[in-house]
């Protein structure tokens, strides 16, 4: 997750508005704050990851055991991102899934380009996955992860599970494509 909000945060830092003149005309009221539903633009809306995805069916899905589901949902301008963390317990397995909507679709798949542009580590696997406009995943035998990228149009999810036992990452990949396809009918 710190990668994506690193990514979002530089590219809208490099985003420049402009702005009329404003000078001799008169003071208009500010307006109130939107919500974020208000702020989205281009079909972006606020999605319930938690609810959409609830901790029983992201078990069954990965087959985890995993007991704790915590939202997250934010707005950066015209930005969404609604995310839902799952954790066992003890905090041993621990699954994020992340949907950011953006108004700009362009601006989605460069965000995307830029997320997966990274080369693998060494011992790390990366694949693409058929889902969406482009999706890859990324397994790390060595740190029990797996981190999956889609986008589709301008949408970006992310799913990451860093529990996954040695040997497991077929049946984990395939859960997490499902979870990835859920979100994105949403």
């Amino acid at each position: 997750m710190r990668g994506w909000m690193v990514i979002v945060l530089v590219l809208a830092a490099c985003k420049s508005d402009s702005k009329e003149s404003t000078k001799g005309a008169p003071a208009a009221a500010p307006a109130p704050a939107p919500t974020p539903t208000e702020t989205a633009a281009a079909g972006c809306k606020s999605v319930a990851v938690c609810d959409v995805m609830p901790l029983a069916q992201v078990n069954s899905t990965l087959g985890a055991t995993l007991g704790v589901a915590q939202p997250r949902n934010g707005t950066d301008g015209s930005r969404l991102a609604d995310s839902c963390t799952y954790k066992t317990s003890d905090s041993r397995q621990i699954v994020q899934i992340e949907r950011i909507c953006i108004p700009d679709a362009a601006e989605a798949k460069m965000i995307y380009d830029a997320k997966v542009g990274e080369q693998p580590q060494p011992g790390q696997t990366r694949k693409d996955v058929a889902i969406g406009d482009k999706a890859v995943y990324i397994v790390d035998p060595s740190a029990h992860r797996i981190d999956m990228t889609v986008v589709r149009g301008n949408v970006l999810i992310a799913v990451t599970d860093d529990g996954v036992e040695a040997g497991k990452d077929g049946p984990a990949v395939a859960g997490m494509t499902e979870l990835a396809k859920t979100l994105l009918a949403k």
